[in-house]
Formats: structure tokens, sequence, C-alpha cells
């Protein structure tokens, strides 16, 4: 069963720029007039499951509206009377009142949503920004750090080669000190050798004297044996 209720008022009968309260007891497509809609949707047809809706009726409404209800029990048609609002001028004038605040309202809502619409740019280029500057640092975070490898196997190489050096120097270190001490020896040596020479140099002269000697001697001799013959 489809109930119609009319709000503060009788039965059948609505002014303008009020509203009433239609219940339903099922599923139903509900066919307003033009002049009316539904608070919840702003629409004037609509399907609408079991409960209570709230129409609200135009200040262009006026006499005699019919409501179509369709429904799997079948279709009926209530009818309403739209009575002219009393005090139009009043109800008009607050309503030129409501539009003037709504209008500044959506008006006030536009400029925010304008600003946070350009806050939003704003982050969004920021959040670009920032993505590119943490893709970079990241990026470069990787090549240093595959620098700071080579850099330590360079390093631990280096020390490897400076054990082996430091080994190889010891070992030349020994080597030259042997050699010195080889060279004192081999000086000394050789001194003993230049004395013996002199020592030798020496005799030999005195020895080629003596042979000179001899041999003058031995002329003069061989001379004056012949002399006599």
């Amino acid at each position: 069963m489809i109930l119609l209720l009319l709000a503060l008022l009788s039965t059948n009968i609505a002014f303008q720029g009020t509203s009433f309260n239609l219940t339903l007891s099922e599923q139903t497509e509900v066919v307003l007039d033009d002049c009316m809609f539904f608070e919840h949707s702003l629409k004037s047809v609509e399907n609408l499951s079991a409960g209570n809706y709230v129409v609200i009726v135009g200040y262009g409404c006026e006499g005699l509206k019919t409501i179509i209800l369709k429904s799997v029990s079948g279709e009926e048609r209530a009818v309403i009377e739209i009575r002219k609002a009393e005090n139009f001028n009043k109800e008009v004038t607050e309503l030129q009142k409501e539009m003037i605040k709504f209008r500044r309202e959506n008006e006030a809502l536009r400029s925010r949503i304008e600003y946070l619409q350009s806050l939003v740019e704003i982050v969004n280029s920021i959040n670009v920004d920032l993505y590119d500057k943490i893709k970079a640092y990241g990026e470069e975070n990787l090549r240093l750090k595959s620098e700071l490898e080579n850099a330590r196997t360079e390093l631990a190489n280096y020390s490897k080669n400076l054990s082996k050096t430091t080994a190889t120097l010891i070992e030349l270190q020994k080597t030259v000190e042997e050699l010195k001490a080889e060279n004192s020896k081999l000086s000394s040596e050789l001194k003993d050798l230049e004395a013996h020479i002199k020592s030798v140099a020496f005799y030999t002269d005195v020895f080629k004297f003596s042979t000179i000697l001899l041999l003058a001697i031995l002329v003069g001799i061989f001379l004056a044996f012949l002399r006599r013959y």
C-alpha cells in the first residue's frame, strides 16, 4: 500500500515553497510533476526503495498536480493541490536572501577550491621535484657506493703490494748491508794488494837495475877480453 502524507497540512494540500513526505511500502518508480523534486537528489523522476522521502514544492507550482507511482503491484496516481504561498513577497524576499547567501558561499567555495587546486598543483610540482631529486640522490648514492667499494678494493690491493714492497725493501736493505760488508772487505783486500804490488814493483825495479848492471859488467869483460887478443 502506498501512502501519501502531507507535512503540517491537511490531506492532499501543500503550499508553494514547502515540502511534504512521501512514504513508500515497496520498490516504486515515482514520477513527480516538473515543478516538484526530491530533496535528497533534486530529481523529479526516480526509482526508490521502501521508505520515507521529502518532496520539495517549487514556487512555480500551483493547482492540482499528479504524482504517478509505478511498482510491481501496479500503477497508482495521487493528486495533490498546490496553493499559492501566503505572504508570497516575504517568501520571495527570503528566497532571494538565501540565493544571495548561497551565491556568496558558492563564490567563497569556488575561491577555496581554486586555492586548494593551486596548492595541489604546487604540491604536485614539489613532489615531482622531490622525486627527481630523490632519484638523482639515489643514483648518486649508488655511484658513490660503487666508487667506495672500488676504493676499498684498490686500498686492499695497495696494502698487499705495500706489504710485499716492505718485505722486498727489508731484503734489499739486508743485501745492501751485506754488500757494504763485502765492499769493506774487498777494499781492505785491495789495499793489501796495492801494497803488495808496490812491493813487487820495487823488487822488480831492483832486479832490472841489477840485471842491467850485470850485463854491463859482462859486456865490459867481454870487450877487454877481445882487446887482449
